[in-house]
């Protein structure tokens, strides 16, 4: 769905504030999420209907359902689960997989950037994870806070997923 060129500085606005805060504190602030998810509805409301902030809203449970899991076993943080499924609140239904796929793609890249930021015995200990996964073996978790460890500010690859959605996509 087209917005206003207005709704879409908002947007790009706090965007912009959350990944620069994961940036700097690796947090986003809970008001800062339920500002996108708010200006979100509200945009899927005031240009659309309310069937259409509905398929939002059901998009973000979609979201919250699909996420759920990953957080609940350590695999994601809480604050990505939060994030993605505000901003789906912008792509809607329709936009969802697009969404998805491109936040995917970003957070893939994002992370090699990061793993190759971190210092060797945090590598290590990474790529030991990742053959675990490929051989079928649990995850061994990994503090984020680990010395040498870059953890990966997802809040970006959110924001990347949001545009090329909008943008392409949806």
């Amino acid at each position: 769905m087209p917005f206003p060129l207005f709704n879409l500085a908002v947007l790009g606005a706090l965007l912009a504030a959350a990944a620069w805060w994961d940036l700097r504190w690796r947090r986003v602030p809970n008001l800062l999420v339920a500002s996108i998810a708010a200006t979100g509805l509200l945009s899927q409301l005031f240009v659309g209907s309310f069937v259409v902030a509905g398929w939002a809203l059901l998009a973000m449970l979609a979201l919250v359902a699909a996420l759920w899991l990953p957080w609940s076993r350590g695999l994601i943080g809480g604050g990505d689960l939060k994030l993605a499924a505000a901003a789906a609140s912008w792509v809607g239904a329709s936009g969802l997989a697009a969404y998805v796929l491109s936040a995917a793609i970003a957070g893939g890249l994002l992370s090699v950037a990061c793993w190759a930021r971190s210092e060797g015995p945090a590598r290590a200990e990474m790529r030991a994870n990742l053959i675990r996964v490929r051989i079928g073996g649990q995850l061994s978790p990994v503090a984020p806070e680990s010395p040498g460890r870059v953890s990966v500010p997802y809040a970006l690859a959110i924001s990347v997923g949001v545009a090329v959605s909008l943008f392409y996509g949806g």
